[in-house]
């Protein structure tokens, strides 16, 4: 069953699944924002029409400025830690479809953690990233534990420890944001990076993420296991992988039956 929330839209456009925070001016996150993203991306992960789910927001200051303050009291937080922890975990659930975080201005806090939890991240060129929480004396958290795993943890106890804020390029340069594109030319490039994901098998794209991150941590032999298992008896069974090759020996465009 759906969970909905007014600060969450959800539309469906060419093979991509939009899931809009929608909380101007900050776009902060709540508790039941959480719980209507989570069930979004679950019925996108269900459903025959989307390729490539994007988590972006409305208005240009913020993708989302942290988490809802209100939802930190004591009475509140483990709830919060509890819900906002299932978002995450669904996120990097390995059985699923690609998620993207496009995120332009602000991004901290809990809003941060939404954007590094997914498995690409786009910016606009004015967007900042951060993890303030050591501002208000809390220093560990779930954004920058995955940040360790895509940078330094050298870099990522820097931003734990000061909550210091990082431009989109420095975000690029480290390794937490895969494109950034200008802003005057911002939607364009998001469409044109997109239908590099639409364009291909549903099929392909959500078991090729499914068989990358069961091999990553892994020990060198048991993640040329994994991708020796899903060859053999999951890729090359695929109608689309069959197709695939039909259509590159007889030098034309493939006709993906997953579309």
């Amino acid at each position: 069953m759906s969970t909905t929330s007014e600060h969450v839209k959800i539309h469906h456009d060419l093979g991509v699944g939009w899931i809009t925070l929608d909380r101007p001016p900050l776009n902060i996150v709540t508790m039941e924002m959480c719980e209507a993203i989570g069930s979004a991306v679950e019925e996108m992960d269900a459903d025959d029409v989307t390729k490539v789910i994007v988590i972006t927001s409305a208005g240009e200051r913020a993708f989302a400025a942290g988490a809802e303050m209100k939802e930190h009291s004591l009475d509140a937080i483990e709830e919060l830690l509890e819900t906002m922890g299932r978002l995450l975990r669904q996120l990097q659930q390995h059985d699923g479809k690609p998620r993207i975080a496009l995120v332009k201005g602000v991004c901290s806090g809990g809003g941060n953690e939404v954007a590094s939890f997914c498995d690409l991240v786009l910016a606009r060129s004015d967007a900042r990233f951060s993890q303030p929480e050591i501002n208000i004396g809390a220093a560990g958290n779930m954004g920058c534990m995955m940040m360790s795993r895509v940078i330094s943890r050298r870099k990522s106890l820097e931003l734990a420890l000061t909550g210091d804020w990082i431009d989109a390029e420095e975000a690029r340069r480290l390794g937490l944001v895969n494109q950034v594109f200008p802003v005057e030319s911002f939607e364009e490039d998001v469409a044109a990076y997109l239908e590099k994901y639409t364009s291909k098998s549903m099929a392909a794209l959500r078991l090729g993420r499914s068989q990358l991150y069961r091999t990553f941590d892994q020990p060198f032999s048991a993640a040329m296991d994994v991708l020796d298992e899903t060859f053999i008896h999951e890729v090359f069974k695929m109608e689309d992988y069959q197709e695939g090759v039909a259509a590159f020996l007889e030098k034309r465009k493939p006709e993906w039956k997953n579309r």
